[in-house]
């Protein structure tokens, strides 16, 4: 979305929370549905557990309209490249591996001799 026209990108961001926002409500509004069908089967003592295909419908229309505008209030993507961050380095500070060190420590001679009896 590389617009030259600053107020086409404000109006797509307040778009896209908005469209945001209302999925959000729409998909708590699903669960809700789905728990008030269950305790509505669970009082008229039916044996059905499904879901309406309706609440399902709603859902997964929800669903997808949310991940619609979470890309528009993201902004552009950028380009990940390893290479620009690794190219100053040398292999021994990319291939660092913290886990291995380890360090004398005073206490471990403590412990030995309170430890060993002669």
């Amino acid at each position: 979305m590389r617009h030259g026209n600053a107020f086409f990108s404000v109006a797509m961001a307040f778009i896209s929370k908005s469209v945001l926002w209302f999925s959000m409500l729409s998909l708590v509004h699903c669960g809700l549905s789905a728990a008030q069908h269950k305790s509505y089967l669970r009082l008229s003592e039916q044996g059905s557990s499904f879901v309406p295909v309706d609440i399902i419908v709603q859902t997964l229309i929800s669903l997808l309209t949310a991940m619609w505008a979470t890309l528009g209030v993201a902004g552009e993507f950028r380009e990940v490249r390893a290479t620009a961050q690794l190219e100053n380095k040398t292999f021994e500070t990319a291939a660092n591996c913290p886990n291995f060190y380890t360090f004398p420590r005073h206490k471990d001679k403590l412990v030995k001799d309170l430890l060993v009896y002669e």
